[in-house]
């Protein structure tokens, strides 16, 4: 059996208490000058790989490939897609 982390993470958190969450957080502290090169190499690929599979879920989803596809399929690549779209928007986030 897994492990559990050792604080709980919700399956889902609603728009409207994220942005409570938001309203109510500090300001990030400026980052050090000494940023982990390693990291960000990874981070950089990370980003290049996630909009490579991007194009390439958009294609199936829209090209012949759909027809080969069973519907719950689509919608697992689907929630992939958007899965993906939502950690870039994260990595966005951090880095600016």
């Amino acid at each position: 059996m897994a492990e559990r982390p050792e604080f709980d993470v919700p399956d889902a958190i609603s728009y409207q208490r994220l942005r409570r969450h938001l309203a109510h957080a500090s300001p990030d502290p400026v980052p050090s000058p000494a940023d982990d090169p390693a990291l960000d190499e990874l981070l950089r690929r990370y980003a290049e790989v996630s909009q490579e599979l991007l194009k390439q879920l958009q294609a199936v989803q829209q090209g012949a490939d759909a027809g080969c596809r069973g519907d719950r399929q689509l919608m697992a690549l689907g929630a992939l897609g958007a899965h993906v779209q939502m950690g870039l928007m994260a990595l966005r986030g951090c880095q600016n």
